[in-house]
């Protein structure tokens, strides 16, 4: 008689990840990527090196991301004596960006810039 494990290997779960892109084959069209790998900013860097459009998405981004890192280090201000929301959504954006720049680089300035800015956040 067969085993349990024998009829039913131990099965691995996946945990897929999505995301959208371009892909010059196609032009006009957005694709949905998809990979099983943890890290999908790897299948970003891939992507990079290979796809024009992606290459000029990520290269766009950074740009943004090393004009963020050139601003004055922001502390919440009040944008009508009671909110600071604005201010908030100016930041979350920020990071976004320079996080983004620091995983598909790996340079340590976008690192130190968001450090600094949450250092700057903490002293409101």
């Amino acid at each position: 008689m067969l085993s349990k494990e024998q009829i039913l290997p131990e099965y691995k779960r996946k945990t897929p990840k999505i995301y959208a892109y371009s892909d010059t084959s196609f032009p006009g069209q957005i694709k949905v990527g998809y990979t099983e790998r943890d890290d999908v900013m790897e299948r970003i860097r891939e992507q990079y090196k290979t796809d024009l459009y992606m290459k000029k998405v990520v290269d766009d981004l950074i740009a943004q991301a090393d004009m963020t890192i050139k601003q004055n280090l922001r502390t919440f201000k009040y944008d009508d004596n009671t909110r600071t929301l604005n201010t908030a959504r100016q930041l979350e954006s920020w990071m976004q960006l320079v996080g983004f720049a620091y995983q598909v680089t790996g340079e340590e300035k976008y690192a130190e810039y968001a450090l600094a800015q949450l250092n700057e956040l903490a002293n409101f």
